[in-house]
């Protein structure tokens, strides 16, 4: 396996295995603080969709993947629930949680400001019920 290809796949066996018991995150400084969305600039989620039909869980692409900035997340959910939006650094330890409550069924989108990020590789987790979607995201200089 390339060395590329075994960096990520260790990257991404770290985000999934994440333990709860990461109940901290690291603030934009590097210590160890809880989420502040205010710190984080997290502009919210925008439901697209409301209520509509959605057909499949599904997390989208990031935009613009690698991002400088903000990046926006999309997710889809096929059926209300609860929602948890997250962000893991290369070592798999949770730097943010983006976004953790009750959604209907729908198409949301959230933009997050991560220019207090140091640039590197993340990867984003949704978590609704038991289903679970990853994504990887570029913070570029």
């Amino acid at each position: 396996m390339p060395r590329c290809s075994r960096l990520l796949a260790l990257v991404l066996a770290a985000a999934l295995g994440a333990a709860a018991g990461h109940a901290q995150t690291i603030s934009p400084a590097g210590a160890a603080s809880s989420f502040d969305a205010a710190t984080w600039n997290v502009e919210g989620s925008d439901s697209t969709e409301p209520g509509a039909a959605a057909r499949a869980f599904v997390l989208g692409a990031p935009y613009p993947n690698p991002f400088t900035e903000a990046a926006t997340l999309t997710y889809t959910l096929d059926r209300p629930g609860p929602v948890r939006l997250e962000l893991f650094d290369a070592l798999g330890r949770r730097v943010a949680v983006i976004e953790d409550e009750e959604r209907p069924a729908g198409t949301y989108r959230v933009r997050f400001n991560g220019d207090a990020l140091p640039p590197g590789l993340y990867v984003v987790r949704l978590t609704s019920g038991d289903r679970v979607a990853t994504r990887r995201l570029v913070h570029g200089n």
